[in-house]
C-alpha cells in the first residue's frame, strides 16, 4: 500500500506554490510564487491550468497538431495504465496547447482523481529556483560564485574551502542533512533552517571539496540561507519580488499560508501492490 509521506521526508529545500485555475487558454501556463516554511525547508507545488473552451481550441489545431495529441494521449493513457503515473501534463506547441490533463490518484483515502488544476508538491525541482535567486545576486554584484561558505557562515567546519559553485553543483562533500537520523529524531517545532544546519557541523564531509559529485539537499538549505543574508528579505519575499512577479506568475498562490496547507494533492511512496 501506499504511505503518506510527512513533510519531513520531503528531501530538499522546499518552497511550497499552489496555482489557482483560471478560464481560458491564456491562463493556461504553469506559475508559482514561493513560500518559506518554519520547519527550515521549502517546498514548491504548482499546477496545470485547466483549459476551458476546449471546443474553440481543438478546432484551431492543425491535422499535424491533432495527430501529435492523439499520440500523446495514447502516450500517456498506456503511461497512467501500465507504469502507474500519477500527476498532470502539458504541453505546448507555441501557443498552441495539446495536452493539459490529470492522471491517477490526487487522494486514495477520497478517492479524488488528479486533474489539470491539481495542486501538487513538486519537491526537489524547486532547486532551480534556489539556484536561479542565487545567480541573481551573483549578476548583481552581492557575491561571487568563489566565496567561500565561512563568509556567511564563520564558524562552518573546513568553510573556507567550500565555495558558493560547490554548494550548487553539489560538488561540496557536505553530507546530505535527510540521510542523517539526527534530522529524524528532531520534533516538528524544532525543524527549521538553523537546527538542521547545526546538524551539519560535526559531521565529516563525505569527501574533499570539488573532488567528486553527491546530490546533497545540505547544498540548497545553506544557499537559501545565504539568499536571505544577502538580500535582507526572507526567501518567501525574494523569490515574490524578483522571480515570480517580473516572471507574471500570477496563477499560483503559496501551499502553506498563515498556518494553512493549500494543497490539494497528498504525497504518497510506494506501489500499487
Amino acid at each position: 500500500m501506499f504511505k503518506r509521506l510527512s513533510a519531513a521526508l520531503i528531501g530538499s529545500i522546499l518552497f511550497c506554490i499552489i496555482s489557482i485555475s483560471s478560464g481560458g487558454i491564456s491562463a493556461s501556463k504553469n506559475s508559482v510564487q514561493s513560500i518559506s516554511s518554519n520547519n527550515g525547508k521549502t517546498m514548491i507545488a504548482c499546477n496545470i491550468q485547466k483549459i476551458d473552451n476546449r471546443d474553440k481550441y481543438i478546432e484551431s489545431l492543425s491535422k499535424d497538431d491533432l495527430e501529435t495529441q492523439r499520440r500523446l494521449n495514447q502516450y500517456m493513457d498506456a503511461a497512467a495504465n501500465n507504469n502507474n503515473f500519477h500527476g498532470e501534463v502539458l504541453v505546448e506547441k507555441g501557443s498552441r496547447i495539446l495536452l493539459s490533463k490529470g492522471y491517477g490518484m490526487a487522494d486514495y483515502e477520497k478517492s479524488i482523481p488528479n486533474t489539470s488544476s491539481t495542486k501538487l508538491a513538486i519537491g526537489s525541482i524547486t532547486k532551480q529556483f534556489t539556484s536561479m535567486a542565487v545567480m541573481q545576486l551573483y549578476e548583481k554584484g552581492k557575491l561571487k560564485l568563489t566565496d567561500k561558505l565561512n563568509k556567511f557562515f564563520k564558524d562552518f567546519p573546513r568553510g573556507n574551502e567550500i565555495s558558493i559553485h560547490q554548494l550548487l553543483s553539489h560538488t561540496s562533500g557536505i553530507v546530505n542533512y535527510t540521510q542523517l537520523e539526527e534530522f529524524y529524531k528532531l520534533a516538528p517545532e524544532d525543524l527549521k533552517s538553523d537546527n538542521i544546519i547545526k546538524l551539519l557541523y560535526n559531521k565529516p564531509l563525505d569527501f574533499e571539496p570539488g573532488q567528486s559529485w553527491n546530490y546533497s539537499n545540505s547544498n540548497y538549505l545553506l544557499l537559501s540561507k545565504i539568499i536571505e543574508k544577502l538580500s535582507g528579505m526572507s526567501l518567501e519575499e525574494y523569490m515574490e519580488k524578483n522571480i515570480f512577479k517580473p516572471l507574471d506568475m500570477k496563477n499560483t498562490g503559496a501551499c502553506f499560508s498563515k498556518g494553512k496547507i493549500r494543497l490539494s494533492a497528498k504525497g504518497y511512496t510506494g506501489y500499487l501492490d
